[in-house]
């Protein structure tokens, strides 16, 4: 069962979305956020299209 959920954020939010990161970790999913799961020297395009590709979910975090 899949149970990767991609973190889609704005970089400013990035302390708020560590509490969901957290959160949904303590739940038993497997959080996606580029900080902790994108290895350093990954092409941040390449990195970011394969931790959405592995996901089951997708969370957007909308903000102004």
């Amino acid at each position: 069962m899949k149970d990767r959920i991609f973190l889609s954020h704005k970089g400013a939010n990035k302390p708020v979305i560590r509490c969901y990161y957290r959160a949904l970790g303590a739940a038993g999913f497997r959080p996606w956020l580029d900080e902790k799961d994108m290895p350093a020297g990954t092409n941040p395009d390449r990195g970011i299209r394969e931790g959405f590709k592995d996901a089951c979910a997708v969370i957007f975090f909308l903000t102004p």
